[in-house]
């Protein structure tokens, strides 16, 4: 097969050639990391002298090193890439290998966001909304405003200015996807790593 040279790709390098079901799984990954339609395709000459649109090149270096190149139809933002890390270290959590798109490299050093257990978060997500609804109650209470059975513009009352834990269930708002947006946010200020 002759050697081809991508413009646009994504990169998966190991030091070892993968099992092709393997290889299978870095493709299938890909593919459901990315926007439907990235996913280009080159034409390569066989041994055979046949021509054929392939959608992944397996190249082996003289190192022992293998990589597994997909045309891309154009570059990858930088969270596509570390979704693709993300979603590639839980289909291949111990193995080393780096992960390259003519956009930027990502070795297998980068380990995301701190896999946090799902009651933890939703702790968190309760803590932050409790932070949050004391700050607003405060805010009120500064300018003016008082309990009230209901709410009230002209007597500047409202039925929720009281402590978190005295708001009946119906009427507490949590975002359970704040603390891994934060998350998120820390990691690409790069003060979380």
């Amino acid at each position: 097969m002759s050697e081809t040279k991508l413009g646009k790709f994504i990169r998966l390098s190991v030091p070892e050639p993968l099992a092709s079901k393997d290889s299978r799984k870095w493709f299938q990954t890909v593919c459901a990391s990315i926007s439907k339609g990235l996913i280009g395709s080159i034409q390569i000459k066989g041994d055979d002298n046949i021509t054929r649109a392939v959608q992944m090149v397996g190249k082996r270096y003289s190192s022992g090193r293998a990589a597994y190149e997909i045309p891309l139809v154009r570059s990858l933002l930088d969270d596509e890439i570390e979704g693709i890390v993300d979603a590639w270290n839980q289909v291949y959590p111990t193995g080393e290998f780096q992960i390259e798109s003519d956009a930027d490299t990502v070795d297998s050093s980068y380990k995301g966001i701190p896999d946090i257990a799902d009651s933890t978060m939703e702790d968190l997500a309760v803590e932050m909304a409790k932070y949050n609804h004391a700050i607003w109650a405060n805010d009120m209470l500064a300018q003016g405003w008082r309990y009230g059975i209901s709410f009230s513009e002209a007597e500047r009352t409202h039925p929720l200015i009281m402590p978190w834990e005295q708001i009946p269930d119906s009427a507490r708002r949590v975002n359970y996807e704040l603390p891994s947006k934060f998350l998120e946010m820390l990691h690409k200020h790069g003060l979380l790593e």
